[in-house]
């Protein structure tokens, strides 16, 4: 089942950054259509909302990096999120885990000097050069719906498909008035822990799905911070970079409709079961949950923050980690 627009209109007034980097007027009710906005919308209602760009490589929203990469400066009047601010160390258990989603208060505080506003319509965009740049920008939104705002969207294609398209592009920094934005309790249905995790394992009512490239789903490869190679016991591997296709202009978008239903089944993955993602971190992951709960509309998909970081911190997870698809 394809996800149709799933907003519903919202009463509150918005706060929008201006093309020239100063806060714009208000603007009432502006709703985004989707979980994905092309660049079309964005461009047509850039007034409207808060374009949040979130990147690891801080400089390159000045136009300053020195990587070899094609997206420089950012889309004007964008507000420059730190991939480092969004996710925390957290201690859970007695064991402290790396790059989990914030305590309420922080991301509260963070939301607020960011500019966001509630009920305000926010776009997340990334620099979208690659599979895990796109996998930011839904790390972001994921913590937003998390938090309960559900005016957001994600930009299909990300900066690097804006700038292709000839759009203008600014090195300028964007001045920001302080927002209030409320966060919520957090949203369950959208979280999975590592109890609910190795609950899932062999019980047949949970489907785990490893958003990783197969060389780390078979234990070839393996990141420093995960204590065991290979994947979940049963998961099924949806590899992050086969969620998107290439453009005419060289930018990545997310497959959709048929497609998408396509790739789940290429990869043995029933699109309407009770589904947990996962990847390394929470990063990638966020980009499997995004694919299944909005794209496909899987609305039984939650993300498991830990990740392979978190269930292989303990023996008894390790236990559970093959190399192998069953």
């Amino acid at each position: 089942m394809i996800a149709a627009t799933r907003r519903t209109l919202l009463a509150a007034a918005v706060a929008a950054v201006g093309l020239l980097g100063v806060p714009a007027p208000l603007h009432a009710g502006t709703t985004v259509p989707g979980p994905l906005v092309s660049t079309d919308w964005l461009a047509e209602h850039l007034d409207e909302v808060l374009v949040l760009d979130v990147r690891a490589d801080v400089p390159s929203y000045y136009g300053t990096s020195r990587a070899k990469i094609r997206v420089q400066g950012h889309i004007p009047g964008a507000v420059l999120l730190p991939w480092d601010e969004i996710r925390q160390k957290r201690v859970e258990n007695g064991v402290e885990l790396i790059g989990m989603v914030l305590e309420r208060e922080r991301f509260q505080d963070l939301a607020r000097r960011l500019g966001v506003h509630k009920g305000q319509a926010v776009v997340v965009t990334s620099r979208g050069e690659d599979s895990g740049d796109l996998a930011m920008a839904t790390r972001v939104y994921w913590t937003f719906l998390y938090f309960g705002h559900d005016n957001v969207a994600v930009l299909d294609g990300g900066s690097h498909k804006w700038m292709a398209e000839g759009r203008p592009m600014t090195t300028e920094a964007v001045a920001v008035q302080p927002g209030d934005f409320e966060a919520g309790p957090g949203r369950d249905d959208l979280y999975a822990t590592t109890e609910e995790v190795m609950a899932a394992v062999g019980s047949g009512g949970v489907q785990l799905v490893d958003a990783r490239t197969p060389d780390f789903y078979r234990g070839e490869k393996k990141k420093d911070y995960v204590y065991a190679a290979g994947h979940i016991k049963g998961a099924k591997n949806l590899p992050h970079p086969e969620m998107f296709e290439k453009t005419a202009d060289g930018s990545l978008v997310f497959r959709t409709g048929e497609k998408a239903l396509a790739l789940l089944a290429k990869h043995g993955i029933d699109p309407e079961k009770p589904s947990i993602t996962y990847c390394n971190s929470g990063h990638l992951g966020s980009g499997a949950w995004f694919f299944m709960y909005e794209i496909v509309g899987n609305r039984n998909t939650r993300l498991y923050d830990g990740s392979m970081h978190a269930f292989t911190m303990s023996d008894a997870g390790k236990a559970l980690v093959v190399t192998s698809a069953e």
